[in-house]
């Protein structure tokens, strides 16, 4: 024991060999799950937002190398262009990419070859109209920044 000069109260030390390791408190735990809580509400909802612009953007890379082998097709056939969206493989692209759209229709690569824009729609896959050699994903839903997916 060690008295205190300035207060003249007696304080009593205790060596460190003598502390009692005491742990964590229920109380505190559950403020630190609670916290981890928030913090999980705030971060789960943008992340899987990223996931979908992510498939979105895979989706509009596969549309520009699909239009890019059209173009090569109608520049090789001398201005005409292929019957079905089947004929340019595997000469102008391997295979036909996969149309990712995520909760709206399955993942799928199969075009829908038609002769004008207004049977077979939003039936995903890939969307070939024939006159105009034009092709589209076939999804009238919104993307993430509320624009219809067909107009890709």
């Amino acid at each position: 024991m060690s008295q205190d000069f300035n207060t003249g109260f007696t304080r009593i030390y205790m060596p460190l060999h003598q502390k009692k390791n005491r742990g964590i408190s229920l109380v505190e735990v559950m403020i630190v799950v609670a916290i981890l809580g928030i913090m999980a509400s705030q971060i789960v909802p943008k992340f899987s937002d990223q996931i979908r612009r992510s498939t979105e953007a895979s989706t509009k890379g596969s549309l520009a190398t699909l239009r890019s082998s059209l173009l090569i097709y109608f520049a090789d056939n001398i201005g005409a262009d292929p019957v079905t969206m089947e004929s340019i493989v595997p000469k102008y692209i391997s295979a036909l990419p996969t149309a990712k759209i995520g909760t709206y229709h399955i993942d799928s690569s199969s075009p829908s070859n038609k002769l004008n824009y207004t049977t077979g729609l939003d039936v995903g896959g890939w969307l070939y109209v024939t006159p105009d050699g034009a092709v589209f994903v076939n999804c009238t839903h919104l993307d993430t920044h509320n624009e219809r997916i067909t107009t890709w």
